[in-house]
């Protein structure tokens, strides 16, 4: 097929042999991965085993944290379905497929149902929705009626019971949509509008009985969620940038645009705590099972656990690249996070799970020391071996004696995978070696 037509393959790796027997191609390995550094994580489901990660370059993966083989590659989103596709003939696959993922929420409640995922794409108002039994995108595109093309959205969550999704605009809208039919359900606001800026985030509680959303007007709004009506709203002291609920203990962090963090309990809708000490945007964050520890992550290039019941910094360190995703698995054994100009998502250990770990306060001067990335590094203290100074003549182990057979010092898995092994025996045998197994 002509290059404009070929799906985006940079993101695969596969090995090939070829039988001898036959001549006909054998898959041996296959790796799949991004092809652009990913920007948004989340762990899926309640083991803490898979990792939901989307990149620039515009495709959704699963990575497990138990075997490679357990990865799933759910593919690029399309704009037009596949009736629409037909019609329209001559198009590339640059125009047919959707722009990158910029923020997802994914329910493991009822994903055997119908689709679990719904995410926003950089520049659009509709937002998708992703299958992952399946590993396709799915079968809805979820758009409020009568909007401005301007429009975008910002922000998306799913409720605990997997049913419905909320999904916040840039012009102010938070919508309710039903997962299985896609069918829109209403919105929040009595002129249709929940905030006069755009929605830096949205959250549902545990039971379906109350939402919060977060806009740039620097409000936090709580809403019944089915009536719909406005109970109460918070005024914060700057504009949020991001926001995460800890649905079990009712804790609700905002990221603002001054570098501070607050914590938020939805039950007595107070300000409970207030941190500050990042020197740049806040990324993402995340909150431990218990909800005892919050950790984020800025592009000051650190990762900070900050304690809730005292309210003081206990753990930073430093990263050579600024961390733009950070996610702890539901069992709270793994941290995983993403960084910029980076392929990979890299995996944390819990120290306090492995043994005790003394958590003491950080004195506010702290200066973290930098953690090295793994990756390839060259010693440069190591000389080139050119191919002269290599020795490729074989040098036959020593013999125990002429009516012996000496065992070869090489794992079985070595000269078990040797081809004519009879051919060599019979060449050891004429010089009069002794034969070597």
């Amino acid at each position: 097929c002509p290059p404009s037509c070929r799906p985006d393959l940079s993101s695969s790796l596969q090995v090939w042999i070829f039988d001898q027997e036959g001549g006909g191609p054998r898959l041996l390995r296959s790796r799949q991965g991004h092809s652009a550094p990913p920007t948004t994580i989340h762990h899926h489901g309640n083991d803490g085993k898979n990792i939901l990660s989307a990149g620039q370059d515009g495709t959704l993966q699963s990575f497990s944290t138990v075997h490679e083989r357990f990865n799933k590659n759910l593919g690029h989103g399309s704009i037009n379905k596949k009736k629409e596709q037909k019609k329209k003939k001559g198009l590339s696959y640059e125009e047919l497929r959707l722009p990158a993922i910029t923020a997802f929420s994914s329910a493991a409640a009822r994903q055997s149902d119908w689709d679990g995922i719904v995410a926003c794409h950089r520049g659009r108002l509709a937002t998708t929705t992703w299958n992952y039994q399946r590993c396709t995108m799915g079968a809805h595109h979820l758009q409020p009626p009568a909007t401005r093309r301007t429009d975008i959205a910002t922000a998306v969550d799913i409720t605990s019971c997997g049913n419905f999704a909320v999904i916040g605009s840039s012009s102010g809208r938070v919508d309710v949509y039903n997962l299985q039919s896609g069918q829109h359900r209403g919105c929040y606001g009595n002129d249709e509008t929940a905030h006069s800026g755009a929605v830096r985030g949205v959250a549902t509680d545990t039971l379906n009985q109350l939402t919060l959303t977060a806009g740039s007007d620097w409000l936090l709004k709580f809403w019944r969620f089915k009536s719909r009506k406005q109970e109460e709203q918070l005024k914060l002291l700057a504009a949020p940038a991001s926001m995460m609920l800890h649905r079990d203990s009712g804790m609700l962090a905002l990221a603002q645009d001054d570098f501070t963090l607050l914590v938020v309990d939805i039950e007595t809708r107070r300000i409970v705590r207030k941190f500050a000490g990042h020197h740049g945007n806040i990324n993402d964050m995340t909150f431990s099972p218990d909800g005892r520890w919050l950790i984020t992550v800025a592009m000051d290039c650190t990762i900070r656990t900050w304690d809730l019941p005292s309210g003081f910094l206990v753990d930073c360190f430093l990263v050579a690249m600024a961390p733009v995703g950070v996610s702890l698995s539901p069992t709270g054994d793994f941290l995983s996070t993403a960084h910029i100009d980076s392929l990979g998502v890299y995996l944390w250990t819990n120290k306090s799970l492995c043994g005790p770990v003394g958590l003491r306060p950080l004195p506010a001067d702290y200066q973290p020391a930098e953690v090295t990335l793994p990756g390839v590094t060259v010693d440069e203290s190591e000389q080139e071996v050119t191919s002269e100074e290599v020795d490729d003549a074989y040098k036959s182990a020593e013999q125990l004696g002429a009516e012996l057979v000496t065992l070869s010092l090489l794992p079985e898995s070595r000269w078990k995978s040797l081809l004519y092994l009879d051919n060599i025996r019979v060449s050891q045998q004429s010089t009069g070696e002794s034969p070597q197994v």
